[in-house]
């Protein structure tokens, strides 16, 4: 997918084929070894051969239970591509910017980071919260039309879902004015009811370990008598969950960092120059991300 709002020459392409060409061939030649921070765990680059392998076994199970058990296990299932003896299931497959960027990091920062957790809230009757001040700004701002726009309830079950191009206008254009804006707004009130959360935390966590002292004993005499104790007693107390904040300060100084490299690879012309400051704000933003 290319900016608009023409469409790009051929020799403007290049520039865009330059980008996906340097990592297709950095790929290929070196391939990728991943690993998760304070684990053990490694994920060692794949090759397609044992891909390919893995698809026949998939393909020789015969239960869904047992396909199950496999994918979660090898990530891997019957694809009538493996007959092709001279296809690299691995390095012939490409990620699309679209889906990888757009339906995948921007909605996950958007709807997984923040809608369902209620980082931002929908209004109530009485309280004007996160969600309607950015509906206030949407009904104020104003762009050509060859821009998009975005659902004017966008946030809420009724603003339906976005679409890619609505995540790219609203990642280079809309957010990146309005979330700051947010943020300072209501920054505040979220570091209060934290504050609060915990003050709740640590009294449910006292009367937690009142009970589990009292299971405990309640065990021990089970252990020494021949009675059957009541199901309450038998079953052992759940520490609570301890809170965590809903909005943190450096938030929208990281979410800028995003919205400046896809305005980097996704504007209406590509500088070979900038690209390394857009993958480093990439990665920059993708390790901020790690630490909750």
């Amino acid at each position: 997918m290319t900016p608009g709002p023409n469409e790009p020459t051929a020799e403007q392409l290049q520039h865009y084929l330059k980008i996906i060409v340097d990592d297709l061939v950095k790929l290929y030649e070196e391939g990728i070894v991943y690993s998760i921070p304070g684990s053990s765990q490694e994920y060692l680059a794949r090759d397609g051969e044992t891909h390919r392998k893995h698809c026949y076994e998939w393909k020789s199970l015969e239960t869904e239970s047992a396909h199950a058990e496999f994918f979660s296990k090898y990530g891997a299932r019957w694809t009538e591509l493996a007959r092709l003896t001279y296809f690299d299931l691995v390095r012939y497959t490409v990620v699309d910017p679209m889906h990888n960027f757009l339906l995948g990091i921007v909605k996950t920062q958007w709807y997984s980071q923040w809608i369902k957790t209620n980082t931002l809230r929908a209004s109530t009757d009485k309280k004007p919260r996160e969600v309607e001040l950015i509906h206030q700004f949407l009904e104020n701002f104003e762009s050509p039309l060859w821009a998009g726009r975005l659902p004017l309830h966008v946030g809420e079950p009724a603003g339906g879902s976005l679409t890619a191009d609505e995540y790219k206008f609203a990642m280079t254009a809309l957010w990146a004015i309005i979330i700051p804006v947010v943020w300072e707004t209501f920054l505040g009130e979220a570091h209060s009811d934290f504050q609060a959360a915990e003050k709740r935390y640590e009294k449910a966590f006292e009367k937690y370990k009142t009970d589990l002292s009292a299971w405990t004993k309640a065990q021990g005499k089970k252990m020494r008598s021949k009675t059957t104790p009541t199901a309450s007693v038998d079953k052992q107390p759940n520490p609570p969950n301890p809170p965590s904040p809903r909005m943190h300060e450096d938030e929208p100084y990281n979410f800028l960092r995003l919205s400046t490299c896809l305005k980097i690879f996704m504007g209406s012309s590509v500088h070979e120059e900038n690209i390394p400051r857009a993958v480093e704000l990439l990665e920059e933003y993708l390790l901020y991300l790690t630490q909750f």
